[in-house]
């Protein structure tokens, strides 16, 4: 925000004719000075000053004259040394010559104050105003023009130093002045006016501010009509003192019609209208329009990095305001790195004293407390108080903001009644301040009860967070984030308070708004800001199952609007993305496929460059990455209409009931945090289940993620043994019985409790949630003869949300091959265009990648080139086309080929992997030669398939120029347009596996294959068997050959399997709908 003050001139004073030499050498000097010359007019200012000393003497008004030109020149080029060397002599002069009251004298004094504005030594610069003003009152009296300037210096010099309550008189009495002087009709008492106001705002008194903007602006209005800067500028001003007083909706349509006045007079590429964005989108912030905010702070950034540069401070005030964006959207990495570049600007140009130095420390702590770095935190408060106690006093805003943050640190660092005390005395000064009806009071009142709350003092916190929550919805609006938090933390008191009914209303109603919000918000974000946003929102949707895990009596609406919250949430990110590719691809507009071709090329580069050492990787990739994520930012924004339509048909527990027929269940599994007074450590695991008979879900508690870990997240969790402990092998002709107490155990967890709702049911959809992904539920063993796939057809899928979902059928076009095949890959295979040079070398891989591989190499895989030929000979005699490749032919490039044009089956026989995360040591020291694909942070790039060739870069060497690696990771996979494929069948080891995050389930090769528009996928949970898996897949084509679904093909296949042979032989395999 900017105050629009009178614009000062330094004049050169040229005196009456001295002499013909002096007087033009003067004349050249001040027509120099006037075209900016300046450094080329010292030197003729240099021959003025020796021509007025011998003309006139050393001590003449002339020589006097010329010494400070000359030290104006010096001044105007930053050689302020020199120039106040010179000043100083000049005082002399003139002290000497015309006495200490002559209004010359007086102007000497003034120019020396001036150039200590200008090296910031406002302490210095202050003694000589004063000086100033008093000879030039008594010389010149009060009417006069420079003694009015001399008092809006120092007015500024007030402001810079945050002595608000002498501003605030030198402007009263100024305007007094200029109402005489000028008049009350005039852009100089407009100014005034402007200034004075500004001054209620910084001292934080708004309300005395409002009215004099708005009578500025009458003024402009009438003097000078609405299209020109001044009165952009004061709608401005007046746009902020109403955001301020927390009245956003008066203060947004001047933020508008202030930019478009500001565009229209001065251009888009002007300093003012890039403050015109930071204001409008710094609204946009507070009001939690946050991806309407984004754009407009960095429009605002490259214009004040343009006219500005990047080391001045409004350029840093930006740039701290972006970084406050991306902490409320989770995205704290760039928040960090932003707000670091914000204290060293500040600490170089402003000092580390200043207020706003001060408020970014106050910042940078916020994003660490945040990041449970609670004691780094309270450093930074700590500071920050002590700054602005000292510079702005007790009673600013700015205190009790502070106040409030050094509190909230206390109460993670367990400093309860410190942080009380601190909260109280925020309260009652904001009282004083603001009134009890402005967010700020509200913010404080809340934040004691939190206390309250936290020391257990629920009747007193109670009507505290009630009060509060009133207050925000009257001042900001149901819509805005302050109010959905409040209403949260109210859900977590009465949860404490064991009124689970209250709380249960309170949590349900903050998670719908927390829902709309992100939905809002999601359409101008790529994947990986939503996960991050997603991860600093989430506790907003845990709170409901922990209320109806300790509440089993909870109300069938109660039970209804839970189920529906999270039957939308689970894989929310990823069916939103895949819904937008889907569109994007089958957009026509022309600019719409260059966008998606441009993001996908660069996505392809980034693949790549990810895949090879650190050290390898090209300079420009940080700034790849950014454009390539403005790039998927850009279609979501475009694919907005499409995205709306998509949110109004948002699935509910009812039209899914509808869907089911008698003899049928759906069970929507769920994982969340539990919260019982507060957050706990606790992991647990529940299941809402749908029957066609009953109006509402049933709720069935289960288990904790630690009793599941013990069975599931084991090392060894895909080795033969572990399946076959897991999954008892019942005996079959002979084979032997292992031991299932483990099997029985996991049974007892996740399925037992569902029975008393599956009496009768025969078909179950399920979809699982978190561990429960690597989970084969047909091989659970129910008893020592039976598993649940004797008891049950089971159908998996992402969510229990599809069952409603229309499924649009795949559309093959006319060129789609009916299958395509690979297998009997050559994973050593050579290439002739390879060197000598490049050796390779064994890499250590993690333990579950060796025991598939030997001595850090893939073998091959005989077994499957028999596999795809069979398959291949199935569909001949079906006289389906059949596509098969094989040996070295099997490549990546292959592979990519099919994008945009993939068969409708497309099955891959080889290895597949799935990498645990790496450590960070591993990371920090990892060599040039060592595998990049064990080191990833993304888990899209430590999941992927193997084809011909993979050896030679997985065991260190550097790709062959021009060819792909042979490694297909899932991220590469995602880029794909594999749309026309009804299902993907990767006949490999461990293809279901990856990184489960939250409800967003496994990163891994099913979400890939998700995004590239596949309809199923038949993928592995363990390392399967070569000829059984080979039988598996030539049942299920022969049943699909015969007519049948997918999902009744492989069900009837892996029946038959089951006959035959124990779970490790055919459970591996899961069909993902």
């Amino acid at each position: 925000m900017l105050r629009t003050p009178f614009i000062l001139f330094l004049l050169l004073i040229g005196p009456a004719a001295y002499g013909q030499s002096y007087d033009e050498l003067n004349n050249k000097v001040i027509q120099l000075s006037n075209e900016g010359k300046y450094a080329e007019a010292i030197p003729v200012a240099l021959k003025a000053k020796e021509a007025a000393q011998k003309e006139f003497g050393d001590t003449s008004a002339a020589y006097a004259t010329s010494m400070n030109n000359i030290a104006f020149l010096n001044e105007t080029i930053g050689n302020y040394d020199i120039a106040k060397t010179l000043y100083i002599q000049v005082i002399a002069i003139r002290k000497k010559l015309l006495g200490e009251e002559h209004p010359f004298y007086a102007s000497s004094l003034y120019n020396l104050a001036y150039l200590y504005v200008h090296t910031g030594n406002d302490a210095a610069a202050e003694p000589l105003f004063k000086k100033v003003l008093a000879i030039r009152k008594k010389a010149l009296g009060e009417d006069d023009i420079d003694y009015i300037n001399t008092m809006i210096d120092l007015a500024h010099l007030y402001d810079r130093t945050y002595r608000y309550a002498d501003e605030e008189a030198l402007y009263n009495e100024l305007l007094v002045l200029v109402k005489k002087v000028s008049g009350e009709e005039s852009m100089d008492y407009v100014s005034i006016l402007n200034n004075l106001a500004f001054t209620y705002v910084n001292a934080g008194n708004y309300l005395s501010a409002e009215p004099l903007f708005k009578e500025a602006l009458a003024l402009v209005k009438k003097l000078k009509g609405e299209e020109n800067p001044d009165y952009a500028s004061i709608l401005s001003n007046l746009a902020s003192a109403f955001q301020k007083l927390g009245n956003y909706s008066a203060a947004e349509p001047l933020f508008l019609r202030s930019l478009t006045i500001t565009e229209k007079v001065l251009g888009k590429e002007h300093n003012d209208y890039s403050n015109r964005l930071n204001n409008l989108a710094f609204l946009y912030q507070e009001t939690g329009r946050y991806t309407a905010a984004e754009p407009l702070f960095k429009e605002a950034l490259n214009i004040r990095k343009k006219v500005l540069g990047e080391e001045h401070p409004d350029y840093a005030r930006v740039l701290n305001n972006l970084a406050g964006l991306y902490g409320l959207m989770g995205n704290y990495s760039a928040a960090e790195s932003l707000w670091s570049q914000v204290l060293a600007i500040q600490k170089k140009a402003l000092g580390e004293e200043h207020p706003e130095y001060a408020n970014t420390l106050s910042n940078l702590a916020a994003l660490y407390n945040d990041q449970g770095k609670y004691e780094y935190a309270e450093i930074l408060f700590k500071e920050a108080l002590r700054i602005n106690k000292m510079v702005l006093g007790e009673e600013h805003p700015d205190y009790i903001t502070s106040l409030n943050n050094l509190a909230y640190a206390y109460s993670y660092l367990g400093k309860y009644d410190d942080a009380e005390s601190l909260y109280k005395e925020a309260l009652n000064i904001g009282e004083k301040i603001f009134g009890e009806e402005h967010p700020y009071y509200a913010s404080s009142l809340h934040n004691l009860a939190f206390i309250y709350k936290i020391k257990g003092n629920y009747s007193a916190a109670e009507p505290l967070f009630l009060t509060s929550l009133t207050i925000i919805k009257k001042v900001l609006g149901e819509e805005h984030p302050e109010y959905t938090a409040d209403l949260n933390n109210l859900a977590g008191l009465y949860e404490g308070m064991g009124d689970y009914k209250k709380a249960f209303i309170y949590c349900t109603e903050s998670a719908d708004l927390a829902f709309r919000h992100m939905e809002k918000n999601f359409t101008a974000l790529s994947e990986d800001e939503k996960l991050k946003w997603w991860q600093s929102v989430e506790g907003y949707f845990q709170l409901e199952p922990s209320i109806l895990f300790k509440n089993s009596g909870s109300p069938g609406g109660m039970l209804s609007q839970a189920f529906d919250q999270q039957l939308n949430l689970k894989s929310y990110i990823l069916n939103d993305k895949a819904k937008v590719l889907q569109w994007a691809r089958k957009n026509s507009d022309p600019q719409m496929q260059q966008l998606l071709n441009e993001w996908q090329n660069n996505k392809a580069i980034l693949a790549k460059q990810y895949s090879l050492p650190v050290d390898a990787r090209i300079s420009q990739l940080d700034s790849l990455d950014k454009i390539t994520n403005e790039e998927e930012k850009q279609i979501n924004q475009q694919s907005a209409a499409f995205r709306t339509n998509q949110q109004n048909l948002q699935i509910d527990s009812r039209q899914v009931q509808q869907k089911l027929k008698p003899g049928e269940a759906a069970i929507e599994f769920i994982r969340f945090y539990y919260y019982h007074k507060d957050w706990t450590d606790s992991v647990l695991y529940a299941a809402f289940v749908i029957l066609p008979s009953d109006s509402t879900p049933h709720f069935v508690p289960l288990c904790e993620e630690k009793q599941l870990s013990g069975l599931l997240d084991s090392k060894s969790n895909s080795s033969a043994q572990y399946v076959k402990q897991l999954y008892r092998g019942i005996g079959i002709k002979g084979r032997i019985q292992t031991d299932g107490k483990k099997g029985d155990t996991l049974y007892t967890l996740i399925w037992k409790p569902l029975l008393p709702w599956l009496n009768g049911i025969k078909k179950v959809s399920i979809a699982p949630a978190g561990l429960l992904n690597r989970v084969a539920f047909n091989a659970l063993p129910v008893d020592s003869n039976t598993y649940l796939i004797d008891k049950y057809q089971l159908r998996q899928f992402s969510s229990i949300r599809q069952i409603a979902e229309q499924k649009i059928p795949v559309q093959p076009s006319n060129n789609t091959t009916d299958i395509t095949l690979y297998g009997g890959i050559q994973f050593n295979a050579a290439d002739t265009t390879a060197t000598s040079g490049n050796e390779t070398s064994t890499t250590p891989l993690p333990d579950n990648v060796k025991r598939s591989i030997r001595v850090g190499i893939w073998n091959d895989l005989p077994g499957t080139l028999k596999e795809v030929n069979n398959i291949k000979q199935l569909f001949t005699t079906n006289k389906k086309a059949t596509q098969i490749i094989t040996g070295a032919n099997a490549t990546e490039e292959s592979l990519k080929q099919l994008s945009g044009k993939s068969p409708s089956i497309l099955h891959l026989a080889t290895h597949g992997f799935s990498l645990p995360d790496a450590d960070k040591k591993r990371i920090t020291n990892s060599t040039v030669s060592e595998n990049q694909f064990t080191l990833a942070d993304n888990p899209l790039l430590r999941s992927g398939i193997i084809m011909a060739g993979a050896n030679r870069v997985w065991n260190g060497a550097v790709p062959i120029p021009g060819k792909e690696d042979g490694i297909v990771t899932a991220y590469e996979i995602s880029n794909m347009d594999l749309s026309n494929t009804e299902l993907v069948v990767l006949s490999a080891c461990e293809t279901a596996l990856g990184d489960i995050k939250g409800t967003e389930g496994v990163f891994g090769l099913q979400r890939a294959f998700k995004l590239a528009g596949v309809q199923n996928m038949l993928l592995s949970l363990w390392q399967v068997p070569d000829a059984e898996t080979a039988e598996l897949m030539n049942l299920l084509y022969a049943n699909k050959l015969n007519g049948m679904t997918t999902y009744e093909a492989f069900n009837k296949a892996q029946d038959a399997m089951r006959k035959k042979y124990p779970p490790y032989y055919w459970a591996a395999f899961v069909l993902i709908e």
